[in-house]
């Protein structure tokens, strides 16, 4: 949060000013639908002259006006209310199951990141749902449109969600005390170990970010290395979680890779988590950072944690493993970074044929899209850009300029006399923010 400025009172305010504008301008309607000379434009769906069934719709005037007359709107659920559904005042909150239609990445991630938000709070009643919740996704493998573990999804949104809002005292101990009521009523938890350690991680990451100087710091005097090693003994004395939760591994690497351990240390734990977790790519995407940070020979070693993350994953998958690890240095680290790398370009098309045939959705369809035009596969893009109908996805693209950027490259003619090799090339794009 940036010094004097409190954000929540000014959206405080101005949802108060709202309300207030809101109210006066119903109660300006409920007046006009007593009144006889209502105008007209409203008239027809007010109950005339008192209780009564209101009006039927004019017919239409024009062909124009009959499309949206006819026209089924439907308000789209909220993903906290498609997460827990209002049922009173009084009610006992009922933490829904966090699921969405098939095929819609987005929606499901949405959802599964409102869980993240209000799931871990010290009611013990929440917190029993959402261990149920997680052990439902850790036994049954449960995962999202794209191939991505829930349970992934989970720790990731609880991570962007709270990381900056660790520089708050009240939240560092809000969220402390939901995590010691866990422990107490699930002492065998395999889960809330390791959410106390990321959230120690994050409040070592933001703390050593401002310093022990912001308004918002954590403590005055603050000791970084104090809570990164507090993050890790929170691991280590849960044995229990790294023998049946993939994520254990995943959050002490990153607290390893933060403790400036070696790429050597950083890709034991990858392949000893690995091993235990059969097909979990997540524990080499999460090392991606540590490997980039550490390593003399980035391009090098980043192929070979791709390589052993195809090695490690099922048959018919590797070449999609492989990618993955790429894709997420892209993702993380942005085009600059990510064309210093050395990736192979046939086991990227192989593993982009291997993606696409098994996540037919258009998430998947875009982020290969966008890293397909950045190491300027054109055949590759050509393949994609054929099944892709949606518009552009704002979490893949950053802003839509790319989305036409990349698309327009794809539909040059490679004849032309001088076709461009890099579609991104010198293009500064004004930030675009659109809705997905």
């Amino acid at each position: 949060m940036r010094r004097g400025f409190d954000h929540r009172n000014a959206q405080a305010t101005l949802i108060l000013g709202l309300l207030s504008i809101s109210t006066t301008l119903w109660q300006g309607t409920c007046a006009a639908g007593a009144d006889d000379e209502a105008p007209a434009s409203i008239q027809h769906v007010l109950p005339g002259g008192g209780p009564g069934p209101v009006r039927e719709t004019p017919p239409a005037q024009s062909q124009h006006d009959a499309v949206f007359i006819h026209k089924d709107y439907v308000i789209e659920k909220s993903p906290l209310e498609a997460l827990i559904p209002y049922t009173g005042l009084d009610a006992t909150p009922q933490l829904a199951d966090a699921s969405a239609p098939p095929g819609d990445e987005l929606t499901e991630r949405r959802v599964i990141g409102e869980m993240a938000r209000h799931g871990l709070v010290p009611d013990g009643v929440m917190l029993d749902q959402f261990e149920s919740t997680l052990t439902r996704y850790l036994k049954t493998d449960a995962r999202t449109a794209s191939g991505v573990p829930k349970l992934n999804i989970v720790y990731e949104r609880f991570n962007a969600e709270n990381s900056d809002e660790f520089r708050q005292r009240f939240v560092i101990e809000y969220v402390l005390d939901a995590v010691t009521v866990w422990e107490q009523r699930h002492t065998a938890s395999v889960f809330a170990p390791v959410f106390k350690a990321l959230m120690l991680k994050n409040i070592a990451l933001a703390g050593s970010i401002d310093n022990g100087r912001g308004s918002g710091a954590v403590f005055e005097n603050f000791d970084r290395d104090a809570y990164l090693a507090r993050a890790k003994a929170a691991l280590d004395t849960a044995p229990q979680a790294a023998i049946a939760n993939p994520i254990w591994y995943e959050t002490m690497i990153k607290i390893r890779a933060m403790q400036s351990a070696t790429t050597h240390e950083i890709f034991a734990l990858a392949k000893e988590g690995a091993s235990k977790f059969s097909g979990s790519v997540g524990i080499f995407t999460s090392s991606t950072t540590g490997v980039m940070n550490a390593s003399q020979f980035p391009a090098r070693d980043i192929e070979l944690l791709a390589i052993a993350a195809g090695e490690y994953a099922p048959e018919g998958e590797r070449n999609a493993a492989y990618t993955r690890v790429y894709l997420s240095v892209l993702l993380g680290h942005g085009p600059q970074s990510f064309q210093l790398l050395k990736m192979s370009p046939e086991r990227f098309a192989a593993g982009v044929r291997e993606l696409t045939e098994k996540h037919k959705i258009e998430f998947m369809y875009q982020r290969l899209a966008l890293m397909s035009c950045v190491v300027a596969d054109k055949s590759t893009s050509q393949a994609l850009w054929s099944r892709i109908r949606g518009r552009p996805i704002q979490s893949i693209w950053g802003n839509p300029e790319f989305f036409e950027i990349c698309r327009a490259w794809t539909a040059e003619n490679d004849t032309q006399d001088k076709p461009r090799e890099d579609p991104f090339e010198l293009q500064e794009m004004p930030q675009r923010e659109i809705e997905n």
